[in-house]
């Protein structure tokens, strides 16, 4: 071990001994919840989970009940594991359980301008911005003509390349929230919407644990130092996320000079005076990275879900043709298609796309069922393990859309919404729930009535070879790449599509 290193590993124990001293003085009277023995001065540290933490944490949810409690190195963290104690605290006393605690990667990597990351007025001027962007009657208006248009256009693609479904379903869905953030930029920008998928996954990797988020002080150590490799990814990433705000806004800007804007959420928010311009740049660059992963991976998990259990593909298309006939769907008549909104509530539960909230941070000492939490407690609600809990929904492995459908089977139907779990709780509840629901609707809708979804053939056995889900282990969370079959139900259907957007 070189003397620079062991200089480093030492003031970390000296730092970290010193945080769980300070903690433990704090602690009060009262015990702190239950949750899994960790080891003297770094406590939990190593049994965090690197990999599909939600597993782990569900796992101590079973042990330790609704709220597990962890010492990560002097840092107190509550996970979440129940949907009463995430209402309880999250949604009800969102007060202080509102901040954010601090990644000083994220800072380093630019990704600090995110709605998701910031607090205080400047979080405040977000969140107003987008409620009158993304309010129902806006999305209405303005908006589900555009899905309904990209549903078609979706189809078309998935008509002439279907092998190619995957990275179909990912760059329509970047194309459709460009459009809506910063208008349709037909002429060979078409590399806008790579730009916003590279940095969703750069935000992801900055808020996924690094050692600076403990240690915040070594972000000051020279490039060369050992340990410091972070210190390249931090700059490799805030660079691309400098292009990705600044790059379509001034765009957008230029357009408004030559008085040829289209109605997008920046112009229109520039031309009221809404916000200051760092403020709009930086609230579009979320609004850009968040609403394509959303309706992207929740639809490539409805056509994984529609490739395992063909029945309730056929009940749906049954529903679709009843309802639609020989018309494309419109988001019109979503309420008459049940069966379908089952469908959709059960993708969001099988395998929630963001199963990890972003951390939460409470901002004062807290007591909750006689345990005490103290102030700067990181707080983790576990998507997954809430709509996977088997005291609220049986066999949470299997999709089942009659969890929502079958109100006469009181023992199947599900008392949780996987929407009140999937966007988020009290003053960080996600506000593009009321954009997000059309879109996907509309994209399953459209790719159920016109294709048929089957596994692909083994050309020696000549057997279905249905796909295992598998999943991405980052806080986002879809498929992992998997092959089907998808087909136009006839020569009819593909002449509607075509039709459609000739």
């Amino acid at each position: 071990m070189s003397q620079s290193t062991a200089l480093l590993g030492g003031a970390v124990v000296g730092l970290t001994a010193w945080k769980y001293y300070q903690h433990v003085r704090s602690s009060g009277s009262l015990p702190s919840p239950p949750g899994p023995k960790g080891d003297p001065i770094i406590g939990n540290l190593r049994q965090m989970p690197s990999d599909y933490a939600w597993l782990t944490f569900a796992e101590w949810g079973r042990k330790y009940g609704p709220v597990t409690y962890l010492n990560v190195a002097g840092q107190p963290v509550l996970i979440i594991n129940a949907q009463e104690a995430a209402v309880d605290l999250l949604d009800k006393r969102s007060a202080i359980y509102s901040d954010r605690p601090r990644f000083v990667m994220a800072e380093m990597s630019g990704q600090d301008a995110s709605t998701a990351l910031i607090s205080g007025a400047e979080h405040r001027k977000h969140r107003k911005l987008f409620a009158q962007a993304l309010h129902s009657r806006v999305v209405e208006r303005d908006f589900v003509p555009l899905q309904e248009r990209m549903s078609r256009q979706l189809a078309k693609c998935l008509l002439d390349n279907p092998d190619n479904f995957y990275h179909i379903l990912f760059r329509n869905s970047g194309e459709l929230i460009q459009t809506v953030t910063y208008g349709d930029f037909t002429d060979g920008h078409t590399d806008l919407v790579d730009l916003g998928a590279a940095n969703v996954k750069n935000f992801a990797h900055s808020i996924s644990g690094y050692t600076v988020d403990f240690v915040p002080w070594l972000r000051y150590l020279p490039d060369w130092f050992p340990g410091t490799r972070f210190k390249q990814d931090a700059k490799r990433f805030s660079e691309l996320a400098h292009d990705t705000i600044a790059k379509p806004f001034g765009m957008v800007k230029n357009q408004m000079s030559a008085g040829t804007a289209p109605r997008c959420f920046v112009s229109s928010a520039l031309e009221a005076n809404q916000a200051e311009e760092k403020t709009i740049a930086d609230a579009a660059f979320t609004l850009f990275g968040a609403g394509s992963e959303s309706t992207a991976g929740t639809v490539s998990i409805f056509v994984l879900a529609m490739t395992i259990y063909p029945e309730i593909q056929a009940k749906a298309r049954a529903e679709l043709d009843r309802v639609f006939g020989d018309s494309l769907p419109t988001v019109a008549y979503r309420d008459s298609t049940p069966y379908l909104n089952a469908i959709l509530l059960e993708t969001m539960r099988w395998n929630p796309i963001f199963p990890l909230g972003i951390p939460h941070k409470l901002t004062q000492d807290d007591i909750y069922n006689g345990y005490h939490l103290a102030a700067g407690t990181m707080v983790i609600y576990n998507a997954w393990g809430i709509l996977h809990d088997e005291r609220q929904f049986s066999d949470p492995m299997v999709f089942d859309p009659d969890r929502f459908f079958s109100p006469s089977e009181s023992s199947r139907n599900a008392s949780i919404s996987p929407k009140d779990v999937q966007f988020g709780y009290g003053r960080r509840i996600c506000q593009g729930i009321a954009f997000v629901e059309p879109a996907a609707w509309v994209f399953m809708a459209t790719i159920l009535l016109t294709f048929e979804i089957t596994p692909k053939i083994d050309p020696i056995t000549m057997k279905p070879m249905v796909p295992e889900p598998l999943w991405e282990k980052g806080m986002f969370s879809p498929p992992k790449p998997f092959k089907c079959d998808i087909k136009p139900r006839s020569k009819e259907h593909a002449d509607r599509i075509r039709e459609a957007v000739a």
